[in-house]
Parts: C-alpha cells; structure tokens; sequence
C-alpha cells in the first residue's frame, strides 16, 4: 500500500531530493550537511557538503566558498562542537537537541543534529535572539551572558590574586583564556613604560590563543611617538577600540603586518602616573568591540596590569634580596680578606694572597682575578701583572701583555680613567674597538677594572673576568670591591716593605759581619747582646755565642790606665751614651792571652723596636799605628820629618782640581841653602843634616795656618805651599823666612855673602784654573829661585802665575 504523502511524491514533476532542497532552502532556520573527517574512529575535523543560505548568511561565505571547507576553518571559535558532531556522524549518538553558547557567532543557539548517512552529519541551528524576538528570551540570553562573564571575571580574579604553586606564564594563560573565549580575542599583551623622555614602551607580557596563526612578536606598540594622537589620547586616560580595516595610515600597516583586525587600547594609570597599556587584540574578525563588553575588557586590562605589577614587585623583591645576600657576602669577603691579610707573613704571604684573591673571585662570580702593578718605562707609565687566580678560565700569565707594557699599547684611555680613581666596567661586546682587541681573545665577556690608589698615587690596579657570562657590576658591587682590592694592595705594599727590610736587614749584618771593625750591641740594662764576626776572630773565640758569655771579663784589664774599674767604666760610658747620643774615647781591651790592645771606642745610641740599644765600634789602634808609620815612610822625610815630594806631588795635583772650582789663589816657593856643598864639604855631613833640621824648623815656625805644608824636595831644596795666599801675602812669607834664618845664626864660613846660613827663594802666586798642573808651578817658582841665585843669593824672586 502506497502512503498518501509517497502517492502526492509520485506526482510531482521533480525529485524527492530537489523537494528537499527547495524545502531546506526557503527554511528560515541555518541548516548545513557535514562529512565527517576521521581518525582512529575519532572525529578531527567536519568537511562541508552543503549549507543553506541562512546557514551561509551567519558564516559570511557562498555556497562555492564553503563547499570542501573544514569546520574549523569556518567556525575556528567553535571549534569544541566538533567532537559532538563528529559523534552523531559517525552513528555513535542519535539525534541530539542542545543548547549552548557559540564564540563565533557569540550568541547561544539552539542545536539539531542528525546522521542522514553514516560518516555525515545534518546540523539545523536556531539563532535565538535572530528569531526569537520575546523581551524574556532576550533579558534571559543577557542574564545567562552576564552570569558566564561574571563566573569568568571570578575565576580570572582567584586565579590572579590567589595564585597556586604555577609559573607566570601559566597563571596568566588559565586567568585570560575564559575572558578570551568570550570576547573573542586571540591575542592579550601587556606594554610597559621603559623611558619617559621620549616615551618608550616595552611588551613585558604576551598571550595568544593556540590557533593564533602567527609567530611573530610586535614587540613595541607600533609608532606610539610623542606626537601620536593615539598616545595623547592615552595618556588623557581614554582607551580605543579600532576597527582596524578603517584605520589610515602607518598605524594600520603595522597592525596588519601581523594579522591583527581589531584591537583595543587600555591605559593604565598607577597614582595618577601613566604605568603602560593593555592591548586585547582579535585576528579573526574585522570589528569595533561592543559597547557592552566595554566594562569587561577594562576589568580583564586592569587585573592583568595588576598581576604584571605583582609580580615585577615580587621579581624587584627577590632581585633585591639577592642584591643584599650578595653585597652581604662581598662584605662578608673583605672581612675575611682583611682577617687574612694583616695576620699574613712573608712566609705564607703568598698562600694567604691567592687564597684571598680566590675567596674574591668565588664572591664576585668572576673566573679570573689579576693585580697590576705599575712603574715607569723609559718616561711612560707602565703596567705588568705580579699575581693571578684563575677558575675555569684560562691562565694569562704567560700572555705577552703580563710581562709589562705601556698603558696606550693596551687601551688607549684606560690611563687617564684609572689614574683619576674611575672603575672600568662593562660588557666586552658594547665596548669600543680598542678594547674588544684587547680583551676578546682572552675570552672575557664582562670585566671590571678596579684602580688602587696609596697615598693619591695611582700604583695599579684589580681585575675581575667573567668569561662565561654578559653581565654589568653594580656600583655597589664595585664600592665593595675597590675595598678589596685596596686591602690586598696595601697587604702586598705591606709585605714588600717587610721584605726589604728583612733584605736590608740581612745586608747589613752582612756587611758588618765582612767588615774588619770589632762591632758589638749592647742594651740599656749594659748587657752585651751581638756582635759581629770580627769581634769573635779578634779576641779568637769559637762562635758569637762564646765571645759573648765571656764578654768583658776576659776582654779588658781590671782597671784602665788612669786607675778606674774597667767594668764600672764601661758602664757609665754606655749610660751616658743613652742619655747624650754619641761617645767617643780611648780604651784598653786585653786579649784572653793578656796582650794589652789600645784601642778607641765609639758608642752610638739607637732606636731598636719600642727602646734603645747601644752600638759599640772598635778601632785597634795597634793596625792604625802601623798603618800610620807604613804611611810616615811613604810620604815623610826621615830626616826633617817633614812631608816629602811624592806627598808634595799628590797633594798638589788635588789642591789645584779643589781651587779650580772656587778660582782661589795659590802661591808656591821653591827655597835652596846657599852655598850647601861648600857647607857639607866643610863642617861635614852631620852638621850639614843637622843644618837641614834647623831650616826646617824655622820655615815651620813662619807658616801657621793648617793649609799651609812644607816639603823636603830633595837635597838641600825645600817647597811651601799657601793656598788661598794672594802676592802680598805670599811676599810678606818669603821676607820673614829670609829674615828668620839669617837670625837663626848658623855658621856658614864659606858664605861670602855673609857669616851665617841663608836662603834664596823664588816665589809665584796666581788664579788656578782647571788647565794648569803643580808641575806648572813648580816651574815658575823654581826659574825665580834660579833668578834669586843670579842676582846674589840671599833674596826672593817673585813672579806672577
């Protein structure tokens, strides 16, 4: 039996499909047929077969458009729906009816779906506030909207303000994706202000929903100049919602560079100061944000600024409470390196040193510590390294620079900053050429140079690399380890001097231990306390330590020449030393065989620690006098006791080098016995050497001054010289000496020129100049002698130098 309706089907001129079509068509509900796209027996995805035009008036598209599209091309909001649909395709559901609330097309629809085939599904959908004009349904679609965003907003809140054990990244993202599924926004980014003059704004914070179709990042609001009229529009206050296929100029360039089709501005304003901007951006459809969701994107702008605010507090909190931790520990580093250093010695100086410059560097986070030190190079200051502690990074004290060089040849400019007490510091690679030449193939990344001054001079300098990060120190960082720096330097300056004292101090024990002078201390309870290895070979002991137990008893006679106590003696010279400085006097030593040792004793007051001891000196005069007569027959007459030539020859010759730097006077007399040879002929040899001693007495009574010295020049010849003596002086001498030999009456009855013993003399005087020699004088003086004879004896000659 056929059915009535299949009877009036049967009739019809056109197919049963083309009825349905036409029917499906002129419906005024959205209805579309999907295939579904499968995998694992699960659907992934709907692929549109047919939709009509009410279906394809909501999604914006043609028939030809939408045909072979997939569902998530064509609804990307909805895509949750998918799994519904693909359930009811693939015959795992029957026909369903649902409510629920579309993104895409932001309102709730009322859903029916089917499968008129297995693998497709049927969807007939109903825009509730398109057809369903009731004021109730409306305020009941608005009340269910305001619930969802209100339940949104809250979970957004707890999410924001009561954060569990999560990252940033992943607080944010659970407190905007509710409010992103509902206002349709792809992307939310936080922009913040860096720089005030000019105004620069920075993204700090970036989110954007999974199926954003871009990687790229803006980075910086696009062209917010101070000029910009969106920037003075936000710094009014006001946001801005902009379409952004209607927007002109630059602004809508860069925007759509990156895909963006609406976006809206919230400035954020924090004690009436503009902090930054929110911007919440939509890729999918080119609009203007709604004025009722306008309360709602600014509560979403302001909880995210305020979550961005917290946690830049609680990022400042622990940035600064790393700061302290680590200033405390610099701190904490100096009084350690201060503690270490002045308890230093030079025996473990060096251990002690780069045990220090460790700690250091372990507290500055630094791979390599080095100290410079300075000197001066043929006129240019100069720089070599003296100490280095190296971590992980390579040693560079067999690098070239370390064995000393000239500030300029390192970096120009680092001289004039260091010496006037600047640090270095910086990242290498912002560094100009110089300095990356210098430092790059040391493989520094970040370095600080930190001058040390001692008493405003500049004496070198501490470095600090970093060879495995980019970093800058901080002022505070560098105040610290200046300090450092300081204490190691003056540590090293310490134990320099120490050790050359120590040095100085060995030298001259040394020197007195080589000298042939007996030396001995003593201290101011008179007890002998050193001595010296010539005390010890004097007196013939074993060791300093014999020579001192038996000091003095065995060492000097019980009593001294003039009757005294030689103990009792002694001390008070030492006492009185003590009180006045300085003793000089004559003394009687013994020595352990009796042998009496006259000597002369000098005792000198010194400052010795926080006293003062006594240091006594020794001269045998036993080797003075032999070396006296040693000198007595080298430059004394035997006969006259007076010097002789060879004195005459040497003393001369450096009293003319003296004269010629002042151009003093000197005056010079050769002076001969007339008629000698007759007078040794006739009164013999004895009488003429007693002759010779008389004229040398009387020349020595006419010259008083100690400058003044006679020499036997040889036979019966004499010479005086007289220094600083002008011609009259030197004519006022000769007259007295030819008058006092005349009346010193000796016999002479072979003189015809008289009854006595006379003399002529030929004198010389003038400036002396560096040119002349004592032979010159000697000369000139000896060709007036000749003159003197030529003219009749018994006279003087004089001439002019």
């Amino acid at each position: 039996m056929i059915h009535h309706e299949e009877a009036l089907l049967m009739q019809l001129p056109v197919s049963k499909e083309q009825v349905a079509f036409d029917l499906l068509e002129n419906l005024q509900v959205s209805f579309a047929l999907y295939e579904v796209v499968q995998e694992n027996d699960a659907a992934i995805d709907l692929r549109m077969l047919w939709a009509n035009q009410p279906y394809l008036d909501v999604v914006k598209l043609s028939l030809e458009e939408a045909v072979g599209m997939l569902f998530s091309q064509i609804a990307p909001g909805d895509i949750s729906w998918i799994p519904f649909y693909g359930d009811v395709g693939l015959r795992k559901k029957g026909t369903q009816i649902v409510e629920g609330y579309s993104d895409y097309a932001n309102q709730f629809i009322h859903v029916q779906a089917y499968s008129p085939a297995p693998g497709q599904v049927a969807t007939v959908l109903l825009v509730r506030n398109r057809f369903v004009q009731s004021e109730l349904v409306n305020a009941r679609i608005r009340a269910e909207r305001d619930s969802h965003v209100k339940s949104a907003l809250n979970r957004m809140a707890v999410t924001f303000l009561s954060p569990e054990n999560e990252s940033f990244d992943t607080i944010m993202s659970k407190g905007i994706k509710p409010i992103a599924d509902i206002l349709g926004l792809d992307r939310v980014a936080v922009y913040r202000m860096v720089e005030d003059k000019p105004p620069v704004i920075r993204q700090v914070y970036l989110w954007h929903g999974k199926t954003l179709p871009i990687e790229d990042d803006m980075g910086v609001v696009p062209e917010l100049s101070s000029t910009d009229p969106w920037l003075d529009t936000l710094l009014k206050g006001e946001c801005i919602n902009a379409d952004v296929s209607k927007i002109p100029g630059t602004q809508a360039d860069f925007l759509r560079k990156f895909g963006c089709k609406a976006i809206y501005f919230v400035p954020i304003f924090i004690y009436g100061k503009f902090w930054g901007i929110i911007t919440l951006e939509d890729y999918t459809n080119y609009r203007y944000f709604s004025d009722e969701d306008f309360e709602l994107l600014n509560s979403t702008a302001h909880l995210c600024a305020s979550t961005v605010m917290r946690r830049e507090i609680e990022q400042e909190t622990i940035r600064n409470k790393e700061e302290i931790e680590h200033q405390n520990n610099l701190l904490h580093t100096v009084t350690q390196i201060s503690a270490i250093m002045l308890q230093s010695h030079t025996g473990i100086f060096e251990y002690d040193l780069n045990y220090s410059l460790g700690i250091m560097a372990r507290a500055a986070d630094a791979d390599r510590v080095y100290i410079w030190k300075n000197r001066i190079t043929e006129g240019k200051l100069s720089c070599s390294q003296i100490y280095e502690w190296s971590g992980s990074a390579e040693s560079q004290k067999k690098n070239e620079l370390a064995a000393g060089v000239v500030y300029n040849d390192i970096v120009p400019g680092w001289e004039e900053q260091l010496s006037n007490g600047f640090c270095i510091s910086g990242i290498v690679r912002d560094m100009n050429e110089y300095e990356k030449a210098a430092l790059s193939p040391q493989g520094i990344l970040s370095i600080l140079v930190v001058p040390i001054i001692i008493n405003n001079d500049f004496w070198g300098f501490v470095g600090f690399d970093d060879c495995h990060k980019e970093r800058v120190f901080t002022n505070k960082e560098e105040a610290i380890l200046r300090s450092a720096g300081q204490l190691i330097a003056n540590a090293l300056i310490r134990n320099e001097e120490t050790e050359k004292a120590r040095q100085a101090e060995e030298r001259i024990k040394l020197m007195l231990d080589a000298t042939p002078l007996c030396c001995q201390l003593w201290d101011d309870n008179v007890n002998i306390i050193d001595c010296n290895e010539a005390a010890v070979k004097l007196y013939g002991y074993i060791n300093k330590r014999e020579y001192i137990e038996r000091w003095p008893y065995e060492c000097m006679p019980e009593y001294q020449p003039d009757g005294q106590r030689s103990i009792e003696k002694s001390k008070r010279y030492i006492i009185k030393t003590l009180e006045e400085g300085r003793c000089i006097f004559d003394w009687l030593h013994q020595l352990p065989d009796r042998t009496p040792m006259p000597s002369e004793v000098t005792l000198v007051q010194i400052k010795y620690k926080d006293s003062f001891i006594v240091a006594e000196y020794i001269r045998d005069l036993r080797i003075i006098k032999t070396l006296e007569e040693k000198a007595e027959e080298v430059y004394y007459d035997p006969l006259t006791g007076v010097h002789n030539r060879r004195y005459l020859n040497e003393a001369l010759n450096g009293l003319i080098k003296s004269l010629s730097r002042t151009g003093g006077s000197l005056s010079l007399m050769m002076i001969d016995i007339d008629h000698f040879k007759p007078y040794n002929d006739t009164y013999g040899h004895i009488e003429g050497d007693n002759c010779l001693k008389i004229v040398t007495k009387v020349i020595e009574r006419c010259i008083t001054r100690e400058t003044d010295f006679i020499t036997r020049y040889g036979g019966d010849e004499f010479t005086v010289v007289l220094p600083y003596t002008n011609e009259d002086g030197a004519r006022l001498i000769a007259e007295k000496l030819i008058e006092n030999i005349k009346n010193a009456k000796v016999p002479h009855c072979k003189n015809n020129d008289a009854e006595y013993v006379t003399i002529s003399i030929g004198v010389t005087t003038g400036k002396v100049s560096f040119i002349h020699s004592g032979s010159d004088y000697i000369k000139k003086a000896d060709e007036m002698l000749y003159i003197s004879k030529q003219n009749g004896r018994n006279r003087y000659t004089f001439s002019s130098f």
